[in-house]
């Protein structure tokens, strides 16, 4: 994967998250002009948390037991991965900077509370062999805690089928809907997608606006094929809804009168708030695809916004960053974290 990009993904996340919590519980008609301009500190929320646990904790699955990854589809080697990724999130849980300014999901919080509560039952070695599934279950949720702390996985040297596989496997261990976990793969499959098509590519109008509404649309069918056997709960109808739904952000991208539409309108009002999962991934993924070509107008645009403007921005931030580098988003972030997530953010990327 090459470094400049990489860099990108890792930051442009990273700021998206922490320019859209300004927003982010802020309706659009009360967002004023000093809020969308790029604040000189930078403090992050869950998104970027969770975005950093799920990539460390993929990275050491992926070297303490790639026995797991080679033999799945083994439903016992799902089960085996889904526990580890539970079991990393419970340092989040208990991480003494999960606060609640950083608006934590709630989603997310009780499914790690029933999990860790799970890993605690007394006599647990008595008790059926746990699946992962058992802190989500029940919700039903579509929340976009899973999406937001997916993209990175897409930086990562793997196949694009485990890629997906993992992607849901992670989502599976906090939400409990087949969207929830579409979207946490579709977004980590759009990031490779980026990252493969800067191989060998020139560069200059590499990703336009047909580059996108077509590698958009095609990341979220090929999420759906290649973990079919991992999703819970898809039905033909809501297979049939979705396909409609990246459709319909396909459109929208090679819309003509689009780009200025969204310039002083809420693009979240149109495609998606980005609350639920789905939304999220298609209304980063449009911005990114109308505003590629000027990085920080595609993150101003999704931090403008009524929405989950952190989720939005930090998603989309993500493909942006992978899209253009670090160099043509915003180089003059680094060093404007906060002191601990400036220092993990650059072990992130130096991994």
């Amino acid at each position: 994967m090459n470094q400049r990009y990489v860099t990108g993904s890792i930051y442009g996340l990273a700021l998206g998250d922490a320019w859209g919590r300004i927003t982010e519980f802020v309706k659009y008609e009360d967002i004023t002009p000093d809020m969308l301009i790029l604040p000189p500190f930078l403090q992050v929320t869950d998104d970027t948390q969770m975005s950093l646990y799920a990539l460390a904790a993929t990275r050491e699955l992926l070297n303490e037991h790639p026995d797991w990854v080679q033999a799945l589809p083994s439903t016992r080697s799902a089960n085996q991965i889904r526990c580890f990724y539970a079991d990393q999130f419970l340092g989040y849980f208990h991480d003494p900077d999960n606060t609640f300014d950083r608006a934590p999901g709630r989603t997310v919080i009780g499914a790690l509370r029933a999990w860790d509560l799970l890993r605690k039952a007394p006599n647990r070695e008595n008790l059926p062999e746990l699946t992962g599934l058992e802190g989500a279950q029940g919700s039903g949720s579509k929340g976009c805690g899973t999406i937001m702390r997916s993209p990175w996985m897409g930086l990562l040297n793997i196949d694009e089928g485990a890629l997906v596989t993992l992607a849901i496997l992670q989502s599976q261990t906090t939400h409990d809907h087949p969207y929830a976990d579409w979207a946490a793969a579709a977004a980590a499959l759009l990031v490779r997608r980026i990252m493969v098509a800067h191989e060998g590519a020139p560069q200059g109008d590499l990703f336009t606006p047909e580059w996108w509404a077509e590698a958009g649309y095609q990341a979220g069918v090929d999420a759906l094929e290649l973990g079919r056997q991992y999703y819970l709960g898809f039905t033909p109808e809501l297979e049939a809804e979705l396909r409609k739904f990246l459709q319909a952000g396909a459109d929208e991208i090679r819309d003509p009168q689009a780009y200025e539409r969204y310039l002083n309108n809420d693009i979240s009002a149109a495609l998606g708030q980005g609350w639920i999962a789905e939304e999220c991934y298609r209304t980063a993924w449009v911005a990114a695809g109308l505003y590629g070509g000027n990085p920080e107008q595609a993150l101003r645009v999704l931090v403008n916004t009524t929405g989950d403007s952190d989720s939005l921005a930090a998603v989309g931030g993500a493909f942006v960053g992978a899209a253009y580098g670090l160099d043509e988003l915003l180089p003059q972030i680094l060093g404007t974290f906060e002191p601990r997530y400036e220092k993990e953010l650059k072990a992130a990327v130096e991994l």
